[in-house]
């Protein structure tokens, strides 16, 4: 029997399904860091409330506010944005500064990578 590699495509639904997953899942560390059930509805508002953030910042403001809150309940949607405020060094646009960092995630990203980045810039 001889070993086949198969490629796996997947769809753009696909890979925004997954990326949305992986993203829910940090935001989950709120309740989990405190042994708290997920409530959904809670979890719809700081998704919508969240949502413009990537999510390595995502990661690093949830880890953040978990570290900082004094609590043992959920950390608020504002201590999340304080955290992301205080990773991206308090920046007067936050909007501007959260594009800045997504822009210089992908610089870091392509100078590791430079032939992936190169493969994939045609597609």
């Amino acid at each position: 029997m001889q070993n086949v590699d198969v490629a796996i495509v997947m769809t753009d639904d696909d890979v925004h399904q997954e990326a949305l997953q992986d993203w829910l899942k940090i935001l989950s560390r709120l309740w989990t860091a405190y042994g708290k059930p997920i409530d959904p509805e809670q979890m719809v508002i700081y998704r919508d409330m969240l949502g413009s953030l990537p999510l390595g910042l995502l990661e690093k403001a949830i880890d953040q506010a978990v570290r900082d809150h004094a609590y043992n309940s959920v950390p608020i949607v504002k201590e999340v944005w304080d955290a992301v405020r205080k990773e991206l060094d308090n920046p007067f646009d936050i909007d501007q500064a959260i594009e800045q960092w997504r822009a210089a995630s992908w610089q870091r990203c392509v100078v590791r990578c430079p032939g992936v980045a190169a493969e994939t810039e045609g597609s």
